[in-house]
Formats: C-alpha cells, sequence, structure tokens
C-alpha cells in the first residue's frame, strides 16, 4: 500500500520518509523565508533557504510549490529593507525570481523537466546561488565586524583606569 492507498481499517496510510523528508523541506524552507521576512537574520535565513531550495530532492506537490511560492514572494515584498546593504539590489531581484523558477522547475515531473531549456534553467540556479553566495559573505563580514567592534571595546575597557595605581614603593 503507498502512501496515498486508505486502510479501511486505519484510516489514511502513514507518508512514506521520502513524502515525510520532502514536507519536511518545504516547511523548513518557507519557515527560512518567512522569518527571515520579518527581520530574523535575513541574510542567514535566505542563504540557507536557498540552499534547501539548490538541493532538492523528489517532486514538489502543487500544494508545497504554491507554500515555497508564496514565501519567495513575501520576502521579496520586504528583501531590500531587511537585508544588509552590502548586498547588491539587482541581485535581490533577479536572485529571487530564480529561485521562484527553481521551484516550479521542482514541482515538475521528471519527464517534464526534460522539455525545460537546461542551459538557461542553468542559468536560473547560477543566479540564485550568487545571491546565496551574497547573503553568505554578508553573513561573514557581519561576524568580521563584530568581532572587531568586540577587540576595540575590550582594548579601550583594558586602557580605562578604574583605580589609581598603587604605589608600593614608600
Amino acid at each position: 500500500m503507498n502512501a496515498q492507498e486508505k486502510d479501511e481499517d486505519f484510516g489514511p496510510a502513514t507518508p512514506s520518509w521520502a513524502e515525510s523528508a520532502l514536507q519536511s523541506a518545504v516547511d523548513h524552507i518557507a519557515f527560512l523565508l518567512e522569518t527571515a521576512a520579518e527581520g530574523h537574520q535575513p541574510a542567514w535565513r535566505l542563504s540557507h533557504a536557498l540552499l534547501g531550495i539548490a538541493n532538492r530532492r523528489g517532486v514538489l506537490s502543487e500544494a508545497q510549490r504554491d507554500k515555497l511560492a508564496r514565501a519567495i514572494g513575501i520576502f521579496d515584498a520586504v528583501a531590500e529593507r531587511v537585508l544588509p546593504t552590502d548586498i547588491d539590489r539587482g541581485r535581490i531581484e533577479t536572485g529571487l525570481a530564480a529561485a521562484l523558477v527553481q521551484v516550479c522547475y521542482w514541482s515538475m515531473a521528471p519527464e517534464e523537466r526534460k522539455g525545460v531549456a537546461q542551459a538557461k534553467f542553468c542559468d536560473m540556479e547560477d543566479y540564485a546561488r550568487l545571491l546565496r553566495n551574497a547573503a553568505h559573505d554578508s553573513c561573514l563580514m557581519s561576524g568580521i565586524r563584530q568581532r572587531d567592534a568586540n577587540r576595540r571595546r575590550e582594548a579601550a575597557i583594558a586602557e580605562f583606569p578604574f583605580a589609581p595605581a598603587s604605589d608600593t614603593t614608600h
């Protein structure tokens, strides 16, 4: 019995491991994009969402495709406002459009995918990857800047005389 069949005694069959893993991946990617849109670590979450899309396995259902398309749209509406300014605005627009193409491709059956112009699809994968890399690079630079600020603060505190030095020569 497959996951789509119904056992008369026990109701719908349990989804297969592959179906559960696919749904979990979709839910996680949508969560990353939706929370990034709220301003929670947007560059980090975008980078990981795009990685999840790039690592697609299986075939999305229409509902899964729509869920991801909606999450991309939600993020796209606020991306320029929530992402760090060091990420090129054109790259954001092109990369998110490319991610949407990837999601649509993910929802196609293997025989349908054969009709897709592979060179153009490879371009879409690369545009999404460029955005993913830019978001990742922004995260790395943010960490470098934060550690540098911490070092400067610690150096300033170390130089501040909290109490007069005691003179032990008397």
